[in-house]
């Protein structure tokens, strides 16, 4: 790419126009195009447009500036890891679905659980048991 493409690709993108856009203008592969603004840090203006639609908001754990479009879902967090810390510190916010009772199909114990309702066993360790006692029951009467 000589240097008057160079420019002609730096205007146009600070233009706001996009890679496919200056490669179909230019004649030039939209890779070659989308490598050289990147390696050489051009991006491309806001335009009147984007900033409209964009609304700012903070996150709700490090405070950080947050944008995103109007008439979409609210961002409340800039990344996972913030909202992973946010709810570990805020745990009594946390609304749980209603508890259901049960009781222990391999142990015999009263437990309560949240969500499923075909719970049968009140932890894996009498899950595991009952199956291994039900494998074992079953070689018995096969050999008989």
């Amino acid at each position: 790419m000589n240097a008057e493409k160079k420019n002609d690709v730096r205007q146009l993108r600070n233009n706001g126009a996009s890679y496919q856009k200056i490669a179909d203008l230019l004649g030039l592969s939209v890779n070659t195009v989308k490598s050289f603004c990147q390696r050489n840090g051009i991006a491309p203006a806001e335009t009147v447009k984007s900033r409209k639609d964009q609304v700012l908001c903070r996150c709700k754990q490090c405070n950080c500036i947050l944008r995103y479009t109007a008439g979409k879902k609210k961002k409340l967090y800039c990344s996972d890891s913030c909202r992973s810390k946010w709810w570990n510190a805020h745990t009594a916010l946390i609304s749980h679905k209603q508890a259901n009772d049960y009781i222990c199909a391999g142990c015999g114990k009263a437990f309560q659980a949240f969500g499923a309702k075909s719970r049968k066993y009140c932890s894996i360790d009498c899950y595991r048991k009952s199956r291994s006692e039900q494998k074992s029951g079953t070689e018995i009467n096969e050999v008989k």
